[in-house]
């Protein structure tokens, strides 16, 4: 399948980006990325809502999709070490493989916060082909502008979506796209 982004470029892009878009850009993504501000979710999330990332490409499997933070060491050299917390012992550990089996190893000492930082990821599937995906990547702990950006990856070829599962005509209904969060938000503005 297809791999998308390292860690290392998002972590870099994320770090400094150049240009943050204020929406994900229309049309066909295959294969691509795009980086963008995502201070207004860090708003909603402020008001208890969910993250919203609005795009043209139809209906993500929201139920199957997953999202998880993933602890890193930031070596002294800049470089990055995948690590591992245990919430039953609330500590950082490294994962270490002996035969087949895995069991992980409290860091003696435990990292500095310093030393940490934490990305979340999102993935999901399209509903009309569940080999598109679409994974989304915030820096969560670790950086001075933790969450004002957002690299947004689009993994594999777009298929045109389906009809709503509500729609009446299947046959004849046109492909479903969810209303944008920014239209949402107006709507509910104007019903106060």
């Amino acid at each position: 399948g297809i791999m998308g982004l390292s860690t290392v470029d998002v972590v870099r892009i994320l770090h400094n980006p150049t240009e943050a878009l204020n929406s994900i850009p229309l049309g066909e993504k295959n294969n691509v990325f795009c980086v963008v501000d995502n201070s207004k979710n860090l708003a909603r999330r402020q008001r208890g809502q969910a993250y919203i990332f609005d795009d043209d490409c139809g209906a993500w499997e929201s139920a199957k999709g997953h999202t998880v933070e993933y602890p890193y060491l930031v070596l002294p050299d800049g470089a990055l070490r995948r690590i591992y917390f245990v919430k039953s012992t609330g500590l950082y550990c490294r994962e270490v493989k002996s035969q087949n089996k895995r069991s992980y190893v409290p860091f003696e000492p435990q990292p500095a916060d310093s030393a940490l930082m934490h990305l979340t990821r999102q993935t999901m599937t399209l509903k009309a082909a569940p080999s598109y995906r679409r994974r989304i990547t915030i820096l969560s702990s670790g950086a001075d502008n933790c969450g004002k950006v957002a690299v947004v990856e689009y993994l594999g070829t777009h298929v045109i979506g389906r009809p709503h599962g509500n729609s009446k005509s299947q046959d004849i209904a046109a492909p479903y796209v969810r209303t944008s969060a920014a239209t949402m938000d107006a709507i509910a503005g104007m019903a106060h």
